[in-house]
């Protein structure tokens, strides 16, 4: 499965002033003085989250079946820059924690005071918290002589082991609701039993790929392989099949789910 960096986030402060025709009315302390557009400066958001504290707030489950989500907030922007009583007004899609990590991002942000007349005040400002997963890395393509039927077929024991004790594969539910956790639960056991033969065989493939022979027979017999571990860049190259077999799994969760919830 794939990590995730890079997420988008889009601020902007809601409204603006009205038309000189119709200036707003400001209270200040006990008394209501009519502020002329051109007097207020309205909040600027001067900080916002980094990538990697988009990444860490993205809920588990929609970051891994690439759910793409819109959290409105409203809050108290204060004077010293910070953000106060944050509430969401919405999230779309709703039931897969967006709401919950759009506010643990608010002490993130800060906020350039409304001003009247060069004085800063506290002031209400509206924006939303787009998250987006980052695209998949691509893969580069395996160029090297393929290993023979045999050797993959010695392997696939192995990779088969190897999935099935995984605990994270198909049991991804973080940040989704306590009434869906069952449905989504479903869902992955389906998508398991549609592609887990195809896993399997693409892990084989990769494991034959990089390992020697003599790597072969130590892995199939449990003993710990001899020699030195494949460099990154080929062991890269060698699972292009797993990534393929995975973004088609990924993708057959995601649909179903959007067919049972709404995305």
């Amino acid at each position: 499965m794939l990590g995730m960096a890079g997420a988008a986030l889009v601020l902007a402060a809601c409204g603006g002033p009205t038309p000189a025709t119709a200036p707003p009315t400001i209270v200040s302390r006990t008394v209501i003085i009519p502020i002329s557009p051109d007097r207020v400066t309205q909040p600027v958001f001067t900080e916002m989250p980094s990538a990697e504290a988009m990444s860490e707030a993205y809920p588990g489950f929609a970051v891994e079946f690439d759910i793409t989500a819109r959290v409105g907030l409203r809050c108290l922007s204060k004077v010293e820059g910070h953000l106060e009583e944050c509430i969401v007004t919405s999230a779309s899609p709703d039931g897969l924690g967006f709401a919950e990590a759009a506010l643990s991002l608010t002490p993130l942000i800060r906020v350039s005071p409304r001003r009247i007349d060069g004085e800063a005040m506290d002031s209400r400002v509206v924006f939303s918290i787009n998250f987006a997963p980052a695209p998949d890395d691509p893969i580069p393509p395996w160029t090297e002589a393929e290993p023979s039927p045999d050797q993959v077929a010695r392997l696939r024991p192995v990779a088969r082991e190897m999935i099935a004790t995984d605990t994270r594969l198909f049991r991804e539910t973080d940040g989704v609701d306590p009434d869906r956790v069952a449905v989504v639960l479903q869902i992955q056991q389906d998508a398991r039993d549609r592609y887990l033969e195809d896993m399997i065989d693409a892990m084989a493939l990769s494991l034959a790929r990089v390992l020697t022979p003599e790597q072969i027979d130590a892995f199939v017999e449990g003993r710990p392989p001899p020699g030195r571990e494949p460099d990154a860049k080929r062991t890269a190259a060698s699972a292009d099949r797993a990534w393929q077999v995975d973004a088609r799994y990924r993708k057959f969760v995601r649909e179903r789910y959007c067919e049972v919830y709404d995305c």
